[in-house]
């Protein structure tokens, strides 16, 4: 990312300006974009459900749906930058779900062990919630 916008000091022409003000907000926004994506490698641990990172159905189905609405979210950011309206603005209602999901499992079956799991588990994707609605609200305000 930033190659690409350092590139744009090379580049001359009519858009030129523009060029240059996107590359001062890319450049703005790359640590939020940085920490969305080392959030999201962690995260992959528990789709992968790589050992002592399994995690019941109802929770597992909870995060790809979560999964595939930051998916969506993050399509509709780029459209935004490109000038098309964006298509969602759900996102926050998928974090509720995956929190609920995480919360019935535990009061349906307490494990001490799995708290703290849980709990990082469910801090990830309120991290990764956090990071893409200040990147929607500072794209939008930028657009």
């Amino acid at each position: 990312m930033r190659a690409s916008a350092d590139s744009v000091l090379f580049e001359f022409g009519p858009s030129r300006q523009r060029d240059l003000a996107w590359r001062a907000k890319f450049r703005q926004w790359q640590p939020q974009l940085q920490l969305l994506f080392v959030t999201e490698i962690a995260l992959w641990k528990y789709r992968a459900r790589l050992p002592g990172f399994e995690l019941p159905h109802s929770v597992g189905a909870a995060q790809r749906a979560f999964a595939g609405e930051l998916a969506q979210t993050l399509e509709a950011i780029a459209d935004r930058m490109e000038g098309r309206p964006p298509q969602v603005e759900l996102f926050e209602q998928s974090l509720a779900r995956l929190e609920r999901a995480v919360s019935t499992y535990e009061e349906s079956e307490p494990q001490p062990a799995t708290a703290d799991r849980f709990q990082a588990f469910v801090s990830l994707h309120r991290r990764i919630e956090s990071l893409t609605s200040s990147l929607q609200k500072e794209i939008g305000n930028a657009v």
